[in-house]
């Protein structure tokens, strides 16, 4: 098969930056970040926290090959603000944000742990039903409770 290697995936040759930086020269203040051993995930980050930033224009990102492990992040900004100052704000933001998720984790995990008396929690049932053992299918639910998915925006 024409798949590389698992670990090629994330791990960097030697000397290889984990970011480039190219400008752009047919837009003002644009440029591209080649993110090297990424995916959709980091892509998709970075691109929601950049377009946060009022001084950012357009920001999108797109991966060229799926065996390919590299995401290219294009920014443009207003005119005095570097497209690289943008992204270093971005990146410096989400560290940030995810500190805040892995204290707020462990947290959550230690007061659940404490209540629980160190216990993991217990398995869930392969039923899932009512309080009183009811299966969810078979509970009457009144006119008002049904949903139309069509006007509700839902598939």
């Amino acid at each position: 098969m024409n798949v590389p290697p698992s670990f090629d995936t994330f791990l960097l040759p030697e000397g290889q930056p984990k970011i480039e930086a190219i400008p752009e020269t047919n837009v003002a203040n644009a440029c591209k970040f080649i993110f090297h051993r990424e995916d959709h995930t980091i892509g998709c980050l970075v691109r929601a926290q950049l377009l946060k930033n009022p001084k950012v224009l357009f920001a999108g990102y797109k991966t060229n090959n799926p065996f390919e492990s590299q995401v290219i992040v294009r920014v443009q900004t207003v005119g005095g603000y570097a497209p690289i100052d943008a992204m270093k704000e971005a990146i410096n933001d989400l560290l940030c944000e995810l500190a805040w998720v892995h204290e707020q984790f462990q947290q959550e995990t230690s007061e659940f742990l404490i209540k629980n008396g160190g216990c993991v929690p217990p398995p869930i049932p392969s039923t899932i039903g009512t309080p009183d053992g009811t299966p969810l299918g078979s509970v009457d639910r009144a006119p008002s409770d049904s949903v139309d998915r069509a006007s509700s925006g839902s598939i």
